[in-house]
């Protein structure tokens, strides 16, 4: 046995001690975990690295083939754009299914997740209420809307919990 695991189990750590079986348990959970949820982490963190590579060779692509065929750089800017935004729309939803998936391999369930969203969307619609804006909390005035994404998660949480 190492040294330091030796004079770990003395004292406050001996076998029978409180902190001892604390010390048992944490290594319990640190086997459990590398032998089964290290490997499933590996292979969503793998998923998430092929998935967002393939997203960034189709939208080169969709670049490339926009620059060799079209006549008009108008329409070569506006391919541009549709590729940003589908590229940055992409890895949003890619790193969000990759996060869900690793809170719930670490045993954080995905209600955790929901409720402090929605306590954030709550708390961004009253500070948007209090600097007067038209998107506020109390009826959705949405006359003008400033940051739709808040509005859309919303909509999207508010009716999963």
């Amino acid at each position: 046995m190492h040294p330091f695991s030796l004079a770990a189990r003395m004292g406050w750590f001996a076998e029978g001690r409180f902190l001892g079986k604390v010390l048992d348990e944490w290594a319990v959970d640190a086997q459990e975990f590398v032998r089964l949820r290290l490997p499933h982490l590996l292979l969503v963190a793998a998923i998430a690295i092929l998935l967002s590579r393939m997203l960034r060779l189709i939208t080169h692509h969709m670049i490339r083939v926009a620059e060799q065929h079209a006549a008009n750089p108008l329409r070569i800017s506006q391919v541009r754009t549709l590729a940003g935004v589908m590229r940055n729309t992409g890895l949003a939803i890619i790193m969000l299914i990759t996060g869900l998936q690793f809170l719930d391999a670490l045993g954080v369930g995905e209600g955790v997740f929901i409720r402090v969203t929605k306590v954030w969307l709550v708390r961004q619609l009253k500070e948007n209420h209090d600097a007067g804006s038209p998107l506020c909390y109390q009826g959705y005035q949405t006359r003008q809307i400033i940051n739709p994404s808040v509005l859309v998660a919303g909509l999207i949480f508010s009716s999963r919990v």
